[in-house]
């Protein structure tokens, strides 16, 4: 999933694991020898119909948990303590 992130913003990213990273946009920053766009590597393995789950931050009590998302291979949980 093409995505990008901005201030403000407290991002959990679940994936599996992985050595590739295709840059896409560099923030005005220009290409390197080291530091590749991979604009056309991107575009190829991206999927236009992903979708992201968005969750707003629970309102919590004073060591309250609150399980935030979960599947049969983990569990995200908020801990106010």
């Amino acid at each position: 999933m093409i995505h990008a992130l901005g201030p403000g913003l407290l991002i959990y990213e679940i994936q599996q694991t992985s050595d590739i990273t295709y840059r896409v946009y560099d923030w005005g920053r220009p290409q390197t020898e080291t530091r590749k766009l991979h604009i056309d590597k991107a575009l190829a393995v991206s999927n236009p119909d992903a979708t992201a789950s968005i969750l707003s931050a629970p309102q919590m009590n004073d060591g309250e948990v609150k399980t935030l998302t979960q599947c049969q291979y983990f569990k995200l949980e908020n801990n106010l303590s």
